[in-house]
């Protein structure tokens, strides 16, 4: 038997072309991928990087955590400033890995 922990990237912003751009990213990196949501109050609509499914150390769970790592990277390069964190919850507990309020890997 092995651990489950499930690693998700939620982008939250206003401009629905950036975030459409942000999903198709996510999606050519080979992330699975859901939204943009419907718009809430003010606009904000939100993509959720889902996480890979995978057991800690398996190559699948390894390379889930290879594309979250190229769309982090990809989120700080574009500069956006859009509000985003990726969360972890399951076996391993519950956390906020790192956010739009950590310094460019």
């Amino acid at each position: 038997m092995g651990t489950i922990s499930h690693n998700a990237i939620l982008v939250t912003d206003s401009d629905e072309e950036w975030l459409k751009r942000a999903a198709s990213k996510a999606a050519e990196i080979g992330c699975i991928v859901l939204g943009p949501s419907d718009a809430g109050t003010n606009a904000y609509r939100t993509v959720v990087v889902c996480p890979d499914g995978s057991k800690e150390g398996w190559k699948s769970s390894d390379d889930g955590d290879l594309r979250r790592e190229a769309f982090v990277k990809w989120l700080h390069a574009e500069r956006h400033y859009a509000e985003w964190a990726e969360v972890r919850y399951g076996e391993l507990g519950y956390a906020v890995l790192r956010s739009d309020e950590d310094e460019p890997l």
